[in-house]
């Protein structure tokens, strides 16, 4: 039996440093991974005394940390998500959107064995309100 693998570059490159660099794993084989881009919107209600950029780049950061984090071929569930966005200051929210880019709808992403969740600024969308105020606003972030 012959098995053929498309490679580039930076895979053979990859398999023959991880090769080289094991005293117990011989004949590594290096696969491409792809990326997931995330698309998330979100209305949040934070409390009267938040500063509602700052909140935002909370959300941001923690969003950006969690995603980065993940491995690839795990469920990415919606409270997940919400709960990583409940930093300080946010009273409440509902996630509006949570897809893959170019999807619509709200729940869960599976990725594949080979897939990497990412997320973008432009992919990331809060209407934020301020408890006891009527004060709305919407930026990407």
């Amino acid at each position: 039996i012959t098995v053929n693998f498309g490679y580039n570059a930076l895979i053979r490159n990859t398999s023959l440093n991880a090769d080289a660099n094991s005293d117990v794993v011989t004949n590594t084989l290096v696969k491409q991974v792809f990326e997931v881009p995330l698309n998330i919107e979100a209305n949040v209600t934070i409390s009267a005394g938040a500063d509602e950029n700052t909140v935002r780049l909370n959300i941001q950061d923690a969003l950006l940390t969690y995603i980065e984090g993940l491995l690839m071929g795990v469920l990415i569930t919606l409270s997940e998500i919400s709960s990583v966005m409940r930093v300080s200051g946010v009273i409440d929210l509902t996630v509006t959107r949570f897809a893959r880019d170019n999807e619509t709808g709200v729940g869960a992403i599976q990725l594949n064995a080979r897939e990497s969740a990412i997320l973008n600024s432009e992919d990331f969308v809060t209407t934020m309100f301020v408890l006891g105020s009527s004060s709305v606003t919407g930026t990407n972030t």
